[in-house]
């Protein structure tokens, strides 16, 4: 089942010329009331201000009578696959677990303003608890998902994701999200579930555990392209992501002024006993309690990674060593390669801590 705006544009529509008709009439009434006389003229602008607020009233976007009552029938009726967000959403209390496959897209206002889910600072988001069936699949474009907040443990105030899911993100802004018991200040992401995250933005995001803005704590891995992680806070670690276990690809992204205050290490992102594999992306002024200020990469027994070509790092610090300011890489007693550096020097500011042969250099295997 999939919403319709053929009425919403035809209405539209309808009331824009009913609009214009309205202007040309009034118009006339207002010169056969004399010319020259001042009064006609005041009356002339009177009616020209009315008949633009009568066509901007027309112009509004279809979804300015949407709100989070259309939002939850579409939301919580079973046999809707695919919904149309068509204006922000206010939420009154936490969404209800989602049980069944669902896209979301938001309809895009004016200047390209994103649909708005807002928690309030008070209400959860996306709940995907139920182990009903095999996988679920879920996807959701161009939405902002704003003020949201978890009192969970496992956290993931706007996306939280505890049975086998396919999660598709694409276009959409995560700002302002708290996880305040545990960690993923927007999202998380468990048990076995794979996701792509693309053209993403990640703002002021918080955790009270660990990665700032997102948790994967999968096996099944995924991939986040092209898009933005900045001024995400996690009091553990992983400013903005801790991935353990399981595999992450980072392809054209941007980490910037995101910041780890629990001595964990990784200022924007922290590997612990996962996988990070990372391409063409940006590091700028983030900010460890611990080591690693760019990238904290520790493998006690599981994972690895790898940083591939294209990185930059810039302004990166890490409290506890400044050697470390960049990258940190610790491996514990592992003799063949677990982590690997594309090029055939490691970042300026990377400081290794790892058996002889753990760690190599100019050898691109991973990517």
């Amino acid at each position: 089942m999939e919403d319709s705006m053929a009425g919403r544009q035809k209405a539209r529509a309808a009331a824009s010329a009913k609009a214009s008709g309205m202007h040309k009439r009034l118009r006339v009434v207002g010169r056969r009331r004399g010319r020259g006389d001042r009064s006609s003229n005041d009356l002339e602008q009177c009616v020209e201000l009315v008949a633009m607020a009568i066509l901007a009233l027309s112009l509004f976007p279809a979804g300015s009578a949407y709100g989070e009552r259309e939002f939850l029938a579409a939301y919580k009726d079973p046999t809707v696959s695919r919904h149309e967000v068509m204006g922000d959403v206010i939420l009154l209390a936490s969404l209800p677990v989602l049980s069944r496959d669902l896209t979301l897209v938001g309809v895009k206002g004016r200047q390209g303003k994103l649909p708005v889910i807002d928690g309030q600072s008070r209400y959860t988001g996306i709940n995907l608890t139920d182990p009903a069936r095999g996988e679920w699949r879920v996807t959701l474009t161009n939405l902002e998902f704003r003020n949201l907040r978890s009192n969970d443990l496992s956290g993931g105030a706007a996306v939280y994701v505890q049975v086998r899911t396919r999660l598709q993100i694409d276009g959409c802004v995560f700002r302002g999200n708290k996880a305040v018991i545990g960690g993923g200040g927007a999202i998380t992401v468990d048990e076995e579930s794979s996701y792509r995250i693309t053209n993403c933005l990640f703002d002021g995001n918080q955790a009270q555990g660990r990665g700032g803005a997102f948790v994967p704590y999968t096996d099944a891995g995924g991939v986040i392209n092209r898009t933005t992680f900045k001024n995400n806070y996690a009091n553990e670690r992983g400013g903005a992501i801790s991935v353990n276990p399981g595999e992450l690809r980072i392809d054209r992204c941007t980490f910037q002024g995101n910041k780890e205050n629990g001595g964990g290490g990784g200022g924007a992102v922290d590997c612990f006993d996962g996988t990070c594999i990372v391409y063409n992306t940006l590091f700028s002024r983030n900010v460890a309690k611990g080591k690693g200020g760019g990238l904290n990469a520790i493998e006690s027994d599981v994972g690895g990674g790898s940083l591939c070509r294209g990185n930059t790092f810039s302004g990166n610090k890490a409290a506890a060593d400044a050697r470390s300011n960049n990258v940190y890489v610790q491996v514990a007693d592992d003799t063949e390669p677990v982590f690997k550096f594309c090029d055939r020097t490691a970042p300026a500011d990377t400081l290794i801590n790892a058996p002889p042969g753990s760690v190599v250099l100019n050898d691109c295997g991973y990517c």
